[in-house]
């Protein structure tokens, strides 16, 4: 007989929880070694068998986590971070002018460089807005 999913996770959950608890509750109140040991380790059977029955269903294939989104737009991500690396480049540029790392002529030439990278990008930015990625997924 075929169970739901979510009543294997119910079961699974219940039986480690049980499980964990009863372990618990010997460790904490059998005190005597040569009764702790045997009895540990037979509360920890429903716990073991909890992760080998839930395997078996396929409870342990997915992730714990949900799956990241795949990014539809790869194309103008992509443009998006050039420019955030640009603009980050004409910042530090800046900073390095301001501290007198650098002489003002240098940061001064730099940074219309760096202008005109980001002009450039943001005219691709344009052409890259609405484009799917080549993934066959979202075609």
């Amino acid at each position: 007989m075929a169970i739901s999913r979510n009543a294997a996770n119910v079961i699974v959950v219940t039986t480690m929880v049980v499980g964990l608890a009863a372990e618990a509750g010997i460790l904490y109140y059998i005190e005597e070694p040569g009764l702790r040991l045997p009895a540990g380790l037979l509360a920890l059977l429903p716990v073991m068998w909890a992760l080998v029955w839930g395997a078996r269903q396929g409870l342990t294939e997915e992730p714990l986590t949900a799956p990241l989104h795949k990014r539809r737009y790869l194309k103008l991500r992509a443009k998006v971070q050039q420019m955030i690396d640009e603009v980050t480049r004409l910042n530090w540029t800046m900073v390095d002018g301001k501290r007198g790392l650098r002489p003002p002529d240098e940061v001064k030439k730099d940074a219309d460089v760096i202008e005109q990278r980001l002009h450039k990008i943001i005219q691709e930015v344009r052409d890259s807005a609405g484009e799917l990625s080549e993934d066959r997924q979202w075609n």
